[in-house]
């Protein structure tokens, strides 16, 4: 994942790694929604911000040494899209995987997505081959799970007032009973 420029430009647009960031609480992945101490979420400030220098050195092979999500535990659920999938297929796809989610949250089980195993061509490829299925079918991969404790909140945008859609703030609901 860290080897690809596009994937880690869109990781660093994503991140919020800084408390002083204006979009900290408005939108993204905060060091606090990843779990991150201060010096670690420092640390990885300073080694995205160095990506273009350090990449030659190694830095993807370090940054994804410093975190495997499948050692965490729990087991790995890949969703597998039919062929030649339209547009409608698609809207319908997204359908089935917000139940699926759903089911798990229901049932007490926490979804890790691993977008990385899709999103790099080389690890889609090769899970292709290891699900014996052509790798443009499979659309989601995640770590399923018991969760140790209840996942922090990440901010989420909400347009009020929205003709389409009701939408509640997070700060007034409580996701965890």
């Amino acid at each position: 994942m860290y080897a690809e420029p596009a994937v880690v430009a869109e990781l660093r647009r994503w991140l919020r790694l800084d408390r002083a960031c204006p979009r900290y609480r408005t939108d993204g992945l905060s060091d606090s929604c990843l779990g991150l101490g201060r010096v670690a979420a420092t640390g990885l400030r300073a080694a995205l911000a160095a990506y273009p220098a350090l990449r030659p050195l190694g830095l993807p092979r370090l940054l994804a040494a410093g975190d495997d999500p499948l050692a965490r535990g729990g087991g790995v659920l890949a969703l597998i899209a039919p062929p030649d999938l339209d547009a409608a297929g698609q809207v319908e796809f997204g359908r089935v995987l917000m139940r699926a989610w759903l089911t798990l949250h229901s049932a007490g089980l926490a979804a890790h997505p691993l977008s990385q195993l899709v999103d790099v061509a080389d690890t889609r490829d090769a899970l292709g081959t290891l699900l014996d299925v052509a790798p443009e079918r499979i659309v989601h991969v995640v770590r399923v799970g018991r969760p140790a404790d209840p996942a922090p909140r990440s901010a989420r945008r909400v347009q009020h007032r929205s003709s389409l859609l009701a939408v509640t703030p997070l700060d007034a609901v409580s996701l965890h009973p």
